[in-house]
C-alpha cells in the first residue's frame, strides 16, 4: 500500500509543475545568466583561495541589485589572514560579474563595486566542528563592510573583533609584503634506546 501510495505521488509530481502563487515557476534569463557567473566565481575563488563554496545568493527581482557566495575555511585563520582570503574572494567575485557582457545589461549598478556584492566566510576546525569560543568563526563582507566575528563565554551574542570598509582592508592587504614559506626539512634524531 505505501508503494502504491509513493508512485502516486511522485507520478503527480511529474505532471504538476511547482507553484508559486498558483503559476509554474520558470528561471528567467536573469537568473540563467547570474547563477553562470556565481558558479564561475565560486569556482575560481576555491582554486585561488582553498576555500569551499557553500552557499550562493542575491537580490534580483527587477534588476541584479546584489550576488552573494558564502564560503568555509577548514583550520583557524587570525584576522589578517582573513581579510587577506576575502578581499581576494571579493576582487575575483567583482572582476567575474563586471566583465560578463551578458549580464551587464541586467545589473544596477554597473559596474558592481564593494557595495553590491556579499561574501560570508564559515571557519571550522580540519573535521569541520565549530571552533572553540574566543577563536575567529566568522567573516562577513556586506555592503562595502567587513566583520570578523568571535564567539565568547557567557555572551548570548557573538562578540565582533574588528570592522573595517573593503577599501581599507584591500589598502591593508596591498602594503602587507609577500610571505614567502621555506619549507625545512626536519633533522631527525636516532631513538635512544633505554
Amino acid at each position: 500500500m505505501k508503494c502504491f501510495l509513493f508512485m502516486g505521488l511522485s507520478i503527480l509530481a511529474m505532471h504538476f509543475p511547482i507553484s508559486y502563487g498558483g503559476r509554474g515557476y520558470t528561471v528567467s534569463k536573469k537568473e540563467r545568466t547570474a547563477d553562470k557567473v556565481l558558479l564561475k566565481a565560486s569556482k575560481t575563488i576555491e582554486r585561488q583561495t582553498g576555500l569551499t563554496c557553500i552557499g550562493t545568493g542575491g537580490r534580483m527581482m527587477y534588476d541584479v541589485e546584489m550576488l552573494a557566495l558564502s564560503f568555509q575555511q577548514e583550520g583557524e585563520l587570525d584576522v589578517a589572514g582573513a581579510r587577506e582570503k576575502v578581499i581576494k574572494a571579493g576582487e575575483i567575485f567583482l572582476e567575474e560579474i563586471n566583465s560578463c557582457e551578458e549580464l551587464k545589461k541586467y545589473l544596477k549598478p554597473c559596474p558592481f563595486t564593494a557595495e553590491n556584492i556579499a561574501i560570508r566566510l564559515f571557519i571550522v576546525d580540519t573535521d569541520r566542528n565549530y571552533l572553540p569560543v574566543e577563536k575567529l568563526q566568522y567573516v562577513s563582507a556586506l555592503d562595502g563592510t567587513i566583520r570578523y566575528v568571535a564567539d565568547y563565554p557567557g555572551r548570548i551574542k557573538s562578540y565582533q573583533l574588528a570592522e573595517e570598509t573593503f577599501e581599507e582592508a584591500r589598502k591593508k592587504v596591498q602594503s602587507q609584503p609577500e610571505v614567502i614559506v621555506e619549507s625545512k626539512q626536519l633533522e631527525l634524531s636516532p631513538l635512544r634506546k633505554p
